[in-house]
């Protein structure tokens, strides 16, 4: 008699572990030679406040009267393509979630729209690999297209 081993599912990594290798690649990929990780800006919305509730909200109407906005992207690319409002955009946001089981708020929604109007390209990633596909796939319609990789990374990062 066989016995048959069920393989156990792979657990979906976390939103943190999916910009880690998202950072990481920028890292290893140069835009005209220059690491894309000195270029792009990771917006640290999504961390948690620390405190007893009250603190919290103290640090929030804090952060709030300074400009602090909800719902505003994980990463911005502040490189123009193009002319704006002609087929070009003024800079790329993306807004980073899990593979499966991340979900886009109606903050982030309605601020990945504003951008949109404004003429930004602003795109919601799925996974590392799809905010990745989303920069190489803007840039190439750079006037300056000149993209290298350094590859991926190590599957024990994600």
């Amino acid at each position: 008699m066989s016995s048959w081993a069920v393989p156990k599912p792979r657990p979906v990594p976390l939103e943190e572990a999916e910009a880690v290798a998202f950072f990481t690649w920028c890292t290893l990929t140069r835009w005209n030679g220059i690491p894309l990780s000195q270029i792009l800006v990771m917006i640290p919305n999504g961390q948690k406040l620390g405190g007893t509730e009250r603190q919290r909200n103290f640090a929030m109407v804090r952060l709030k009267r300074q400009g602090f906005q909800v719902g505003v992207s994980d990463y911005f690319l502040p490189i123009p393509i193009g002319q704006v409002g002609n087929g070009g955009a003024a800079g790329l946001w993306i807004e980073l979630k899990r593979v499966k089981g991340g979900r886009t708020s109606d903050e982030q929604a309605v601020w990945l729209l504003r951008m949109s109007h404004l003429g930004y390209a602003a795109r919601i990633a799925r996974g590392w690999e799809e905010a990745r596909v989303a920069v190489e796939r803007y840039l190439r319609d750079s006037p300056w297209p000149v993209l290298t990789s350094g590859g991926k990374p190590p599957e024990a990062w994600v």
